[in-house]
């Protein structure tokens, strides 16, 4: 074992003897448990390395009027996600993780936060998700689709820079958690001296059977956040790599002068609210949530914006999502045999319908309708391939068919 002497030099009463103590180094152990783990033998010292890259294709067809409004919609690949993170635990009652992601080329702070242990509630404090929606709060690597519905798109907020409390209770079948926020920018700097949020989150599992392969899962959120000069909502399809079909910041033409003119929700306050739930039995799971969002305008014409999704998976190989119940948001799927060497991986096949209206008061944002279909291939709990098919329905514009694909490792 090794051994360090301590810089503590103690000068004897005695003859002047100089006596060095010396205390033993903890030994430290590296490996492989879904990332790179280095581990001090007394579990002071936790060290996690990892990453996720996600590389996409997606082709789109369209209806002419859409391709007349909008122009035609691209096909193409991107890489959707490179990132990189470091975690962990330091002398036992601090957390800590940070991550960037360099997709498209520049470097956007994803997580930089440190957390409290040992306190009557857990204390985070940094740039990390705010405490709202389930599909929001469950990462990217781990949704059943390609991406998060337009819902949560338009109305999550996602990373802020703030701190937050949570805790569990009920043998964490109740999970809460409430913070503030500055919004802010892809480096995680403030937008603006005024701007800021707030959020709160309870969730419950009344049920909970047999580690997670039975359980009911619901909760709410609500939010509020204040972006001086207006809240502007839009959204894709469920797909990043194409153009988004409503916006609730548009320039018309008025018919009769032949001016135009932007139309925009003009107020900055807009509160949020969300109910959310989802049902594990076995190799079947349910998820759904629907929330809703008030804007108080300087006219008067208050808008209210709503939309709501519903998705229900299988895994053919009798797999089952897992659940985190500190966090109240679902892991990664670890199939029961890898791929390779006899083994086929986790084999999983998904719908999910969602609906989003931005068209009260002056809004020309419209209606967004979505039906998916995925199939996921999980060949071990790194690597994942996926492929989805998606019918977007734009009210009074037209449709179109999307295909998506998507390569993913993570860790």
């Amino acid at each position: 074992m090794q051994k360090t002497v301590v810089g503590i030099v103690v000068v004897g009463l005695f003859g002047g003897n100089i006596v060095a103590q010396e205390e033993e180094a903890p030994e430290w152990t590296v490996k492989w448990k879904d990332g790179v783990r280095v581990e001090s033998a007394d579990e002071a010292f936790k060290i996690r390395f990892g990453g996720r890259l996600q590389y996409d294709w997606t082709w789109a067809s369209e209806d002419n009027r859409i391709r007349e409004e909008l122009g035609e919609l691209k096909d193409g690949s991107e890489t959707r996600r490179a990132r990189l993170y470091v975690s962990g635990t330091l002398y036992e009652a601090t957390d800590f993780k940070l991550q960037f992601d360099w997709a498209g080329g520049d470097s956007q702070l994803k997580d930089g936060y440190i957390g409290l242990n040992n306190l009557p509630v857990y204390v985070k404090i940094g740039h990390f998700k705010e405490p709202f929606s389930l599909e929001a709060l469950t990462s990217s690597k781990y949704v059943t689709f390609m991406e998060r519905t337009p819902v949560v798109g338009v109305f999550a907020p996602l990373r802020n820079a703030g701190i937050a409390l949570s805790s569990t209770a009920m043998d964490k079948k109740l999970t809460w958690a409430i913070g503030g926020f500055r919004i802010t920018d892809n480096q995680g700097s403030v937008i603006d001296d005024d701007s800021y949020s707030t959020a709160v989150r309870v969730t419950g599992t009344p049920l909970y059977d047999d580690g997670g392969k039975r359980l009911l899962h619901v909760g709410g959120a609500a939010g509020f956040r204040k972006l001086p000069g207006s809240i502007r909502f839009r959204a894709r399809p469920p797909l990043h790599n194409t153009d988004r079909l409503v916006d609730s910041q548009a320039t018309v033409t008025d018919p009769v002068t032949g001016e135009e003119r932007t139309i925009r929700i003009n107020g900055d306050d807009a509160w949020t609210w969300g109910l959310e739930s989802a049902l594990v039995q076995g190799p079947i799971s349910l998820q759904g949530e629907i929330i809703w969002a008030s804007v108080d305008t300087t006219d008067g014409t208050d808008f209210d914006g709503v939309g709501w999704y519903a998705q229900v998976s299988y895994f053919l190989t009798s797999e089952h999502r897992p659940y985190k119940q500190k966090s109240g948001a679902f892991d990664g799927v670890k199939p029961n045999e890898n791929y390779g060497k006899g083994g086929k991986g986790a084999w999983e096949v998904a719908a999910r319908y969602d609906w989003l209206d931005l068209t009260d008061a002056e809004s020309v944002a419209g209606e967004l309708r979505d039906v998916s279909i995925g199939i996921n291939w999980y060949l071990n709990p790194a690597v994942r391939l996926t492929a989805n098919y998606i019918y977007t329905d734009r009210e009074d514009l037209g449709e179109v068919h999307f295909g998506g694909g998507r390569a993913q490792i993570a860790f």
